[in-house]
């Protein structure tokens, strides 16, 4: 009977071993696309918020400094007479943010103070009513030295017929301009424009600053969607704002008319982008989920997903990739894996904890790409915000204080011109670092983008909160921060606000962020709250 029981013993293993083999090569069948769709939408969820991310971070310095400026003039900083003295500030903002294509002022009377970039420098457009109407246009190089100076007699400019001087009156707050084609360079931008009262809250007019999108064009080219994937970036009426090629396709329309207008993303997208709006329901904010589409007989993977770039303006991302480009990596592990079962199927036990290691580990890499900051290793701006707004339900059911501040380095943009971007990076890690170090374990802490820096400290209000603050502030000013090319002094200011009644931490950064511009306006490195 023993070798009777051996057989039976090989045979029960042997039908187990084949039981497992059989479950495996379903199972595997079956959450191939299961694991697909999850792939692939862990990586088109973090390319669409690094494509918000970037267009966030490229146009916020013109509403910024729009708005600076018309709190400016209103308090009477600026005389909107002195010309001269505008003039010097409209080249000095040019020179310092290099994303800022034009400012200018523009009075009720139809005066105007016109600043931009142009041919490697700067052109001013003067225009004043003396009696007699002036037009002077100033050229200078790019060390702002003068070139020439002339007297246009054939200019009629009005400004107060353009679509930012009138947006902005009839909105009467800081507005952003649908995007449009700059008429002198040919090329995609838009307007942030905001009325300049007194406190009597009677008209000086409206300060814009135009800011040229090319650039997102090209950071839209290098998005890695996939090997036949494609992004691009739209406004709500459909027209392109980032598109691959869009820089190309303007000047080729420039040569057949001297008005080019941005054109739809449907007029020139291929058919899976034309496939993509159709499926997607772009009236509605949702969530970035994934969708499946067909385009003749291939298989397209899509996502829609809509951003407010601030004051009511939305901008929509779109991505598509063809399934077939996500299939080809996963086929093919899923294949080693099988054959791995096969040659050893008696250890399959011992292989289930290194195959699932081995399934799970990219997609728990993506997932940590999607919530931190690749170089800091803080929070990006999507998790902070998902983890502050959890946040803000906790201590309003606890009945405890909340306070946001807002970091900006003061200096640092000295560091990327002077010694370099990867001086930069090494500062901002170590600045990171510094940041961490002060605050408690409890407090969150996240990069914006740039030198910009968020902390959320629970359990205390904005004047509980500035000492804590102040030695923030304190550890970045005092030691010199210490990169591999040589030493730089930085200070920050910080911007500090209470989530009181609010229940979106987006607002509460908005607050911060006046505080923080009140702090830069007032001389950088000190600490701002609504509390003062």
């Amino acid at each position: 009977m023993l070798p009777w029981l051996r057989y039976i013993l090989i045979a029960a293993l042997l039908a187990v071993q084949a039981l497992t083999l059989i479950g495996v090569l379903a199972s595997s069948r079956a959450n191939t696309e299961g694991l697909l769709r999850d792939h692939a939408q862990v990586v088109m969820q973090h390319l669409v918020e690094s494509a918000a991310e970037n267009s966030l971070r490229f146009v916020q310095p013109a509403e910024r400094s729009a708005g600076l400026t018309a709190r400016l003039i209103g308090q009477g900083v600026f005389d909107p007479n002195d010309t001269a003295k505008l003039e010097r500030y409209f080249l000095a903002q040019l020179v310092s943010q290099d994303q800022l294509n034009g400012m200018y002022l523009a009075k009720p009377n139809g005066e105007f103070l016109f600043v931009k970039r142009e041919a490697g420098g700067f052109l001013t457009k003067d225009i004043r009513l003396q009696g007699a109407r002036v037009v002077r246009l100033t050229s200078r190089d790019a060390n702002l030295k003068q070139i020439v100076q002339k007297t246009d007699l054939t200019d009629n400019y009005d400004p107060r017929t353009r679509p930012w001087y009138v947006g902005a009156l009839k909105a009467n707050q800081q507005i952003w301009t649908a995007p449009y084609v700059f008429f002198t360079a040919k090329a995609p931008g838009v307007t942030s424009a905001v009325p300049v009262r007194r406190s009597d809250g009677s008209l000086l007019g409206v300060v814009g600053v135009d800011v040229e999108i090319t650039k997102l064009s090209d950071f839209i080219e290098r998005i890695p969607v996939s090997a036949h994937g494609q992004a691009f970036i739209m406004d709500a009426g459909g027209s392109a704002v980032s598109f691959p090629n869009l820089r190309q396709i303007l000047l080729e329309e420039s040569k057949k008319t001297d008005k080019p207008v941005l054109p739809k993303i449907a007029a020139i997208g291929n058919d899976a982008v034309r496939a993509l709006l159709e499926r997607s329901s772009i009236t509605v904010h949702s969530p970035r989920d994934l969708f499946e589409f067909e385009v003749g007989q291939t298989r397209e993977y899509g996502m829609f997903s809509s951003f407010s770039i601030g004051y009511g303006t939305t901008w929509l991302i779109g991505l598509h990739a063809p399934v077939d480009d996500f299939t080809g990596e996963i086929n093919a592990r899923n294949q080693r894996y099988v054959f791995q079962v096969v040659g050893i199927s008696l250890l399959t036990w011992l292989l289930a904890i290194p195959l699932a290691f081995g399934i799970t580990k990219p997609l728990s890499a993506l997932m940590r790409q999607a919530s931190v900051d690749s170089l800091t290793g803080l929070l990006n701006r999507a998790e902070f915000i998902k983890r502050s707004d959890a946040q803000i339900r906790t201590s309003r059911r606890l009945k405890q204080p909340l306070t946001v501040a807002l970091l900006d380095l003061d200096g640092f943009k000295g560091v990327n011109d002077l010694w370099g971007h990867k001086a930069g990076d090494e500062v901002l890690t170590m600045i990171a670092e510094r940041i961490t170090k002060v605050l408690r374990t409890s407090d969150l802490i996240g990069r914006l983008g740039g030198d910009e820096f968020v902390m959320l400290l629970p359990g205390i209000n904005p004047k509980e909160a500035e000492p804590l603050l102040e030695r923030v502030r304190t550890a970045i000013y005092q030691t010199p921060v210490r990169s591999s090319v040589g030493e730089h002094q930085l200070a920050a200011t910080i911007g500090v606000a209470s989530v009181a009644n609010e229940t979106s931490v987006q607002t509460v950064i908005a607050k911060a962020d006046n505080m923080l511009l009140s702090g830069k306006g007032a001389g950088k490195n000190q600490i701002r709250s609504t509390s003062a």
